[in-house]
């Protein structure tokens, strides 16, 4: 329930490019890193956040966040680092960031890691089915 008077806005923002997705692997919740581009993403995105009245403006509301909440996992974790300290860069405050296990992907079983390619040969069926 959302309690009367609350003005608030949720912004969300996917993590950067992951090594696992770099290898075409399926990703789930595997603790895959960031990769090269991913950081750079990461930081972009944070630098963006971080002036939202900038051409063309973002529909969020100007200043640092209240918070920044994130899965547990590493690329997630990378990504809300590189945000917050984008942020703070900008306006001088440094926003909380913590994980919250709540929000950590669906997980993907046994084709977590595993080559695309390999789930393709070993489950078409039910890849078929994730497809849908």
């Amino acid at each position: 329930m959302i309690p009367d008077g609350l003005a608030a806005t949720v912004v969300l923002l996917r993590h950067g490019e992951s090594v696992f997705i770099t290898e075409d692997g399926f990703q789930g919740q595997a603790d895959s890193p960031l990769s090269a581009l991913g950081r750079r993403q990461a930081e972009l995105a944070g630098s963006r956040l971080a002036c939202p009245n900038r051409s063309p403006a973002l529909p969020i509301p100007s200043g640092p966040p209240e918070e920044i909440v994130h899965s547990p996992l590493q690329r997630t974790t990378e990504t809300a680092s590189a945000a917050a300290r984008a942020i703070a860069a900008a306006s001088g405050r440094v926003p909380p960031v913590r994980a919250h296990g709540g929000l950590a992907e669906v997980a993907q079983g046994d084709w977590e890691g595993m080559p695309r390619m390999d789930v393709a040969a070993r489950y078409p069926d039910e890849l078929a089915g994730w497809r849908r």
